[in-house]
C-alpha cells in the first residue's frame, strides 16, 4: 500500500466517523429516534465493555469484563418475564433475581465449580417465605429440603420440609401430631428456572 493510498484511507475513514457522529447529535439534537439491531459500549482501549441487543426478539443488556466474557446481564425471556443473571469467569450462571411464570419473584445462586447444588428463596405470598436448598442432576433441580416462614391466623409458623415435600419439623406443632396425617399442600419449587441458571442461563 502506498503513503498516498494510506493517506486516502485515513481520510475516508476520518470523514466517515465524522458524518456518522454528526448524524446522531443531529439525531438526538432533534429528538429523532435511532433504530438498530444492538449496540456496543467500548472502553478507552477500544474493548467491548457493555451491549444492547433483542436476540430471539428478547432484549438483553450484557456487561463484560476485560476478557469479553459476559458477567451480568438483564434481559425478558420469550414470555416476558425479566431476568438478572450474574455470571462467574467460566461464563456459568452464579446467582439469579427474576419471576417465575406465575409472577413470585425468586433470589437463586449455585455453588461454584462443578458442585450441582443451589438454593432459593422466595415468597410464594406477602405472609410466606421459604428458603431451598437442592442439586441438579441430568438438567432437573431436585430438591433437598425447604425452610419455611409464615404467619398463619396472625400465628407465627415455621417447618422444615424434605425433598418431597413433607413437614419433618415445625413450630407449633399441629393437631396430627409428629406428621400423623398431616400433608402440606404441595407448592413445589419451579425447577426449571434452577435448571436454566446452572445450565449457564439463557444467554
Amino acid at each position: 500500500m502506498t503513503r498516498a493510498t494510506l493517506l486516502f484511507s485515513s481520510l475516508a475513514v476520518a470523514i466517515g466517523t465524522a458524518v456518522a457522529a454528526a448524524t446522531v447529535w443531529f439525531m438526538v439534537s432533534r429528538n429523532a429516534s435511532l433504530t438498530v439491531r444492538s449496540l456496543s459500549l467500548v472502553d478507552s482501549q477500544n474493548r467491548v465493555v457493555a451491549m444492547l441487543r433483542a436476540p430471539a426478539g428478547a432484549p438483553e443488556l450484557a456487561l463484560l469484563d476485560r476478557q469479553g466474557r459476559k458477567r451480568a446481564a438483564f434481559f425478558l425471556e420469550e414470555n416476558g418475564t425479566p431476568d438478572l443473571y450474574l455470571y462467574d469467569a467460566d461464563r456459568k450462571a452464579r446467582a439469579g433475581f427474576d419471576l417465575y411464570d406465575s409472577g413470585v419473584p425468586n433470589l437463586s445462586s449455585t455453588a461454584p465449580g462443578n458442585d450441582p447444588s443451589y438454593t432459593i428463596y422466595e415468597s410464594p405470598s406477602g405472609h410466606e417465605i421459604r428458603f431451598s436448598i437442592g442439586r441438579v442432576d441430568g438438567g432437573k433441580a431436585h430438591t433437598t429440603g425447604t425452610f419455611e416462614f409464615s404467619v398463619e391466623g396472625g400465628q407465627p409458623r415455621v417447618r422444615m420440609l424434605d425433598g418431597q415435600n413433607r413437614v419433618v419439623w415445625q413450630i407449633p406443632v399441629p393437631a396430627a401430631s409428629h406428621n400423623d396425617g398431616f400433608q402440606p399442600p404441595d407448592r413445589g419449587t419451579p425447577a426449571g428456572k434452577v435448571s436454566r441458571v446452572t445450565r449457564g442461563g439463557l444467554r
